[in-house]
């Protein structure tokens, strides 16, 4: 082989070299903003996840604070219950007199 043949072998392999650094820094720019893509959607599904976690606290503290109102809801019925029993019976035991003096007239006036 002469000069003229190596160095031509030589410039070919240049550039096949040369259109292999074009296709490599092609494929860069292409990885590189294909991870700039990634990195963003990422960064907004840490965002989303936080923002579910708060939520979620909040719902819990919300349904302990509902239990809680509910139980003293309970409490209070249970206690105005017993309250309007012991009026009734209170009432009973201060008109005893009253209401049975009108029970005997009433039935005074039914056996005549």
């Amino acid at each position: 082989m002469n000069e003229q043949e190596e160095l031509k072998q030589l410039d070919n392999r240049v550039d096949i070299i040369e259109k292999q650094i074009a296709i490599m820094n092609e494929r860069y720019s292409n990885m590189d903003e294909l991870i700039k893509q990634n990195i963003s959607v990422l960064s907004k599904l840490q965002d989303a996840f936080q923002d579910n976690r708060l939520a979620m606290q909040a719902m819990t503290n919300s349904i302990e604070t509902s239990g809680k109102e509910i139980a003293g809801m309970k409490k209070d019925i249970s206690s105005l219950k017993e309250e309007r029993n012991l009026n009734i019976m209170s009432w009973l035991k201060n008109n005893f007199i009253s209401i049975a003096t009108l029970l005997a007239f009433v039935g005074y006036i039914v056996q005549k």
